[in-house]
């Protein structure tokens, strides 16, 4: 039997959300890096970047690269300023 599930897009993640403090969030890039999960990880990563030291563009330029010489097919890592949690898998009876 389906769940409801709401039709709206995810909200953004935010620094709050992942733990951080205000003043450590305060140091951090606006822009992350969000490298999908890969079968078999199950974890999506964030990669942060301190202010003034935000080099996103060239680590997804290098990643993609290495990808492609391994020849790994899946979700594409992306730079982005509003990332969104990942997707959740599952389902729940509720009695």
């Amino acid at each position: 039997m389906p769940i409801w599930q709401s039709k709206a897009p995810e909200p953004p993640l935010t620094t709050g959300a992942l733990g951080l403090s205000p003043e450590e969030a305060a140091k951090l890039s606006k822009t992350v890096m969000v490298e999908p999960a890969i079968p078999p990880a199950r974890a999506t990563r964030y990669r942060f970047y301190a202010k003034g030291q935000n080099h996103c563009q060239d680590d997804l330029k290098k990643l993609l690269a290495d990808r492609a010489q391994r020849n790994e097919t899946g979700p594409q890592p992306y730079c982005t300023d509003n990332p969104t949690a990942p997707p959740t898998k599952g389902s729940a009876l509720i009695l």
